[in-house]
């Protein structure tokens, strides 16, 4: 099947729609729930960190290896890493 750029735009505005509609959907349950959507233990905030980074860093690798992009971008992301961890460790685990 060949796409014309006129397609490939219209397919890129109904994939952008879809994805607010997806977001209004999630925040309207949210609102008429009342959930307070927070990690209460040290241990899930450690996972929602971990697995954050490891997004982060699979994100890093795919734009090094596969769009081209500079590898500068893979030593900010660990010092940035590095830091967050190090700020969550001084002033969010220690202080509960």
């Amino acid at each position: 099947m060949v796409t014309t750029a006129q397609d490939e735009h219209w397919l890129n505005y109904v994939a952008t729609w879809k994805a607010i509609a997806w977001l209004l959907l999630m925040v309207a349950v949210r609102e008429l729930c009342g959930l307070d959507l927070t990690i209460q233990t040290e241990g899930g905030q450690l996972l929602v960190a971990i697995t954050g980074a490891v997004f982060g860093g699979l994100l890093v690798i795919y734009l090094i290896v596969i769009q081209d992009r500079s590898v500068v971008i893979g030593a900010v992301y660990t010092l940035a890493t590095g830091g967050g961890f190090v700020f969550w460790d001084r002033f969010w685990r220690r202080a509960s």
